[in-house]
């Protein structure tokens, strides 16, 4: 399993392309506060993101049963 580390929305705004350069989870906060998940898979074979689009978009939780899968994989 990747680490989790966690950003403040701004820091994730500024750096958003290193972030999603590499598989992670990286928890958001703002004013200090949970505010969501960020999955990134790194670079990924354009197959490969296609259908993992289409997967999470017809059937979310499958979708990202598969993302946190794959990350787990790669890590």
């Amino acid at each position: 399993m990747p680490a989790i580390t966690q950003q403040p929305v701004t820091t994730l705004r500024d750096n958003i392309y290193d972030t999603l350069d590499r598989p992670a989870i990286t928890t958001i906060t703002r004013s200090r506060q949970f505010t969501g998940v960020l999955i990134s898979l790194g670079d990924l074979d354009p197959k490969l993101a296609k259908r993992l689009q289409d997967i999470t978009t017809r059937n979310p939780e499958h979708g990202l049963q598969l993302l946190l899968d794959y990350i787990t994989y790669r890590s």
